[in-house]
């Protein structure tokens, strides 16, 4: 299916607002490899590859831990381009998959081909976290920090780095990081990928305690917790990842008094059965 991966450029003769309609047809070259070196590291392995295109330079460092089947890519890129984009293009081994979008607290589904003109003009996918071209059993998602640009055509998926339309003062040094991750059919391991890779853990010395919260399934995603705006209540802002009703039980590292749901301005609309640890949920 081809190399991941590729750092391919385009022309862009739009602006600031607006891409133009054709740039996904205007491949003018890609980034070519000047040299690369392995290293490895405990659990980690290392691939730190060096590509130049005009007057642009790129470093990139790959990373493989033992312990996940997500690989990031940590990029420097001295850009010194005018009316151009760069694009990481991936070939998938998935045929007729669905392509997801991920959203605030849920996903999208996107087209993955471009037959029609409603399709050509849903081409470039703006993404929360991450996207995934997934069929049954198997499938791989990008996940991009700080970036929202995605896109998928039949199997190809890909990721916008940096646009440097007319005019843009696009020029300098940039520094991004994005992934690819290889899964197996199952979005929940996506959702729980991507929050890793975007909000990685940080060790730091200080008291040790349990988990403030869990959850008994997987598709529900505990997106956030936090004091209450108003009062010293806690708020957890939870959400089904999958689209579908389930019923979940949430248990706590504290003692709760009472639960109830609330909405987004955390007023109170409903209450919970709580007993003992466990909040039922459905």
């Amino acid at each position: 299916r081809g190399a991941g991966n590729q750092l391919s450029v385009y022309g862009d003769d739009g602006d600031i607002w607006r891409m133009g309609e054709d740039v996904l047809r205007r491949r003018v070259g890609a980034f070519t490899q000047r040299s690369v070196k392995s290293e490895v590291e405990g659990a980690v392995c290392r691939r730190v590859a060096e590509y130049a295109f005009g007057a642009s330079t790129l470093t990139q460092t790959v990373e493989i831990n033992a312990s996940s089947a997500r690989v990031d890519v940590i990029t420097r890129i001295d850009w010194h381009e005018n009316g151009k984009l760069l694009r990481a293009e991936f070939p998938i081994n998935v045929a007729g998959g669905r392509f997801l979008c991920g959203v605030q607290f849920g996903h999208v589904e996107r087209p993955a081909h471009r037959n029609t003109a409603r399709e050509r003009c849903m081409a470039l996918a703006g993404a929360h976290d991450w996207a995934a071209l997934s069929q049954t059993g198997r499938g791989a998602a990008l996940m991009l920090a700080g970036g929202h640009g995605y896109a998928c055509n039949d199997n190809i998926m890909t990721i916008d780095l940096i646009r440097s339309p007319q005019g843009a003062q696009g020029e300098g040094v940039h520094e991004l990081r994005y992934a690819i991750y290889p899964h197996g059919g199952e979005l929940s391991d996506v959702i729980r990928q991507a929050g890793l890779f975007q909000q990685p853990p940080h060790l730091c010395q200080g008291l040790t305690f349990g988990p403030l919260c869990w959850l008994d399934t997987r598709r529900v995603v505990l997106d956030v917790v936090k004091q209450a705006e108003d009062s010293g209540d806690i708020v957890l802002r939870m959400y089904e990842c999958l689209g579908a009703s389930c019923k979940a039980h949430l248990r706590t590292g504290f003692d709760v008094a009472s639960a109830s749901v609330c909405d987004l301005l955390e007023r109170v609309t409903a209450p919970l059965t709580v007993q003992g640890e466990d909040i039922a949920l459905e």
